[in-house]
């Protein structure tokens, strides 16, 4: 949408205040794609505003941008953040994962890593290699068959290994696949 419109008026029109948030973003994603260096810190003011949607484009474009400082900073958000946020925050992080930041992520995402159905679409496959990892170390089995290809989400389905025991008969957890 901007590709030949220079940073000089990406950034104008970003900063303009009468300009709304959702007008500014494909404007913030091709700053991101340009990897600018000064998107960071109109970032972190994103995250610091009092809004929730300004939080959430700050944390999105962060994503987008992908820098090993982006996603450092991702990383903090997450310790700074609530269980709800942070999962947002854990999926931001993983659409830009690289292996030099696998043992933090290992650590985030083991809130994630409980049985039920979990959208990995667009994660990148360092991201979802940790995921199924922790859940190996914790007993929960990654159930990743296709289940339709007439969509493009992806799915993956985490089972507890353990059974339960209910009126004297074991029952497992319903077993949720990977859609691709």
């Amino acid at each position: 949408m901007y590709v030949g419109v220079e940073s000089v008026r990406l950034w104008d029109l970003v900063r303009d205040k009468s300009v709304h948030l959702i007008l500014k973003k494909p404007a913030l994603n091709e700053l991101a794609d340009r990897r600018d260096k000064v998107l960071i810190h109109f970032c972190e003011d994103l995250i610091q505003s009092e809004t929730f949607d300004e939080w959430l484009v700050g944390v999105e474009i962060l994503s987008a941008l992908g820098t090993s400082a982006a996603i450092e900073r991702l990383i903090t958000l997450y310790t700074q953040t609530n269980l709800t946020d942070r999962r947002r925050v854990t999926y931001a992080l993983a659409k830009v994962l690289t292996a030099e930041c696998v043992h933090p992520f290992g650590i985030m995402i083991r809130e994630l890593a409980k049985s039920g159905q979990l959208d990995v679409t667009g994660w990148t496959l360092v991201a979802i290699a940790t995921l199924k990892h922790v859940c190996k170390r914790f007993g929960v089995k990654v159930d990743d068959r296709s289940l339709d290809s007439t969509t493009h989400s992806e799915y993956l389905g985490l089972l507890d290994r353990t059974p339960t025991m209910s009126k004297g008969r074991r029952k497992t957890r319903q077993k949720i696949v990977q859609q691709t």
